[in-house]
Parts: structure tokens; C-alpha cells; sequence
């Protein structure tokens, strides 16, 4: 039996992989040839700054006990320990393709494909650090929300695309959406359903019918995203299985950064070929964290 309680919601977890797939896309790397749906790959990220905002509030409640100081490394420690392996193998790649064909460009970053991470880390930090200090929680959603709001303004307004302004304006999305108490009426369940699957939808007809950012991004962001999300939510989708698949998702979006090194030195050149290394990647990569976690929990049974 499946215990339900330490299971992810699947259907959280399908749309994570979805938005990993995109960027894929968004970048070439990808089995179909691109065209005109989902031209705009940076949406996808800004789904992820939301799914993180959406499980937030929780972490930002850790470590209360410890100084500020130390609650602070403790947090950022466990924000980025599940990812740790992963993105240390994939900064490598990008920092050699940084240091390779970027250094001193205009727009370069050392991060590269990787930036949605390190920009994400330093907001949440920020919001640990805001909730530690003002104690009070409607002092620290409305500091949130102004800044969530002049931020979304700055990117809807054209003034900036820079990655934390972005995450700067997705994230308290995410967590005012986790504060939205669920639909109690008897059978809602088909409502849900019905609903998370217009809404899907609709993200496919809002990238094709609308594909211009300034209009996309704020039907996305603001409505889609969100809605999708809440009532993705709703829907008591869980199995264990279906997670095993979707956790490839995370190598999915960093292992871009190994293949787009060998791409532009000309050794890599078929989008499909990217993306079947990236999926083979990203598989090993889970395989590798579980046969890790396995061994190392055996090793912890054993010593008990």
C-alpha cells in the first residue's frame, strides 16, 4: 500500500515535467520541430516560480528555534540540497561555456540555463529573512504582494526581463494561492477535473493565439498558471509511479546546460539527438539519487 500522505500530488508533478518539456522546446531541444505554440520559453520558468511560492510557506516556517543567522544557511541548505547534485554537475558545463564563448558579453551570466535556481534562492531567502523579522503574517503578504506587484508591472511594462524580477513577481503568486481554502461542496471533484483540463487548454490556445509576450505573459501568470495549479490541487491524483517518471523533470531543465556547450562547438547539431542525451541524462540522474537514498537508508536501518 501507498502511503498517500508522502506522496506527491501527480498531477502537480505532470505539470512540472510539462513546463520542463517546454523550455526544452523553447531551447531546440526537442523531438518536433518548433513552431507556433509555446514560442515563449521563459513562461515556463515563471510556472516554476510559482509551483515553488505554492509550497513555500511551510519552509519559511522552519528552523524558528535557530538565530537568524543560522535558521538563514539552514534554510538555503535545504531548499537546495535536493537539487545539489544536479545542478553542481550542470554549473560545470555552463560555467565552461561561460568562461568559453560569453565572458564579457552584454547579457552573459555564468549561470546560463541554470539561472532560474540561484535567482529563486535568493528571493526565498529574502522571504525567510522578511518573515523572521516582521513576525506578523498579514504585515508580511502585504510586503510581498507590493513587491510582487511592482515587480509583475516592471515585466508586463517591458522595463525588465531580468530572472528575478521575474521571480520576484511569480512567487507570492504561488504562496497567496496555497492560502486559498479548497472547494468543500459535496462531488466537486468533476467540477475540478473539468476545469483543470479547460484550463490546459486554454495555456495551449493562449501560446498559439496570443504568442506576443505582452499579452501572453499576464493571462498566463496572473490567470492560467494559477487556476491551474489551485485546482490541480484539488483532484486527489496520487501515485508514486507517475512521480518516478516526473522527476526527471528537474534534469530535464538543468541537463540543457551540458548538451548546449557541445552544440555550440558544432559537435552536437539534431535538436531530437539534444533531447534524447537531455531525457538520457535526467534518467540516470534519478537512478542515481534513488540508488543513493536506498543505500543510504539501508546503511541507516543497519546502524539502528
Amino acid at each position: 500500500m501507498e502511503n498517500h500522505s508522502k506522496v506527491r500530488n501527480s498531477l502537480i508533478e505532470i505539470l512540472r515535467l510539462f513546463a520542463a518539456l517546454w523550455v526544452c522546446y523553447y531551447h531546440g531541444i526537442t523531438l518536433i520541430e518548433r513552431g507556433a505554440f509555446f514560442g515563449n520559453g521563459r513562461i515556463a520558468v515563471d510556472f516554476f516560480f510559482i509551483l515553488s511560492g505554492f509550497f513555500l510557506l511551510k519552509s519559511l516556517e522552519s528552523f524558528k528555534e535557530k538565530s537568524l543567522v543560522k535558521g538563514s544557511l539552514n534554510f538555503v541548505w535545504k531548499r537546495l540540497k535536493p537539487m545539489l547534485f544536479t545542478f553542481s554537475i550542470c554549473m560545470v558545463f555552463s560555467l565552461i561555456y561561460f568562461f568559453s564563448f560569453e565572458l564579457g558579453g552584454e547579457y552573459s551570466s555564468p549561470f546560463g540555463y541554470l539561472w532560474y535556481i540561484p535567482y529563486l534562492l535568493v528571493i526565498e531567502l529574502c522571504y525567510y529573512v522578511c518573515k523572521r523579522l516582521v513576525k506578523k503574517d498579514w504585515i508580511f503578504y502585504i510586503i510581498i504582494a507590493v513587491f510582487g506587484v511592482a515587480a509583475n508591472v516592471l515585466i508586463f511594462t517591458r522595463v525588465t526581463d531580468f530572472g528575478m524580477i521575474r521571480a520576484l513577481a511569480c512567487l507570492p503568486i504561488g504562496i497567496f494561492v496555497s492560502l486559498i481554502p479548497k472547494i468543500r461542496v459535496k462531488n466537486s471533484a468533476p467540477i475540478c477535473i473539468v476545469s483543470f483540463l479547460a484550463i490546459f487548454a486554454a495555456i495551449f490556445a493562449v501560446s498559439y493565439i496570443a504568442p506576443e509576450p505582452k499579452i501572453e505573459d499576464p493571462i498566463l501568470i496572473l490567470v492560467l498558471f494559477p487556476s491551474i495549479l489551485y485546482f490541480a490541487n484539488q483532484i486527489e491524483f496520487k501515485n508514486k509511479y507517475v512521480n518516478l517518471v516526473c522527476s526527471i523533470s528537474l534534469g530535464l531543465y538543468c541537463y540543457q546546460a551540458v548538451v548546449r556547450y557541445f552544440e555550440r562547438t558544432g559537435q552536437l547539431t539534431s535538436p531530437w539527438v539534444m533531447f534524447l542525451i537531455v531525457l538520457g541524462l535526467a534518467i540516470l540522474d534519478v537512478t542515481i539519487r534513488k540508488v543513493y537514498f536506498v543505500i543510504k537508508n539501508k546503511n541507516k536501518t543497519r546502524l539502528a
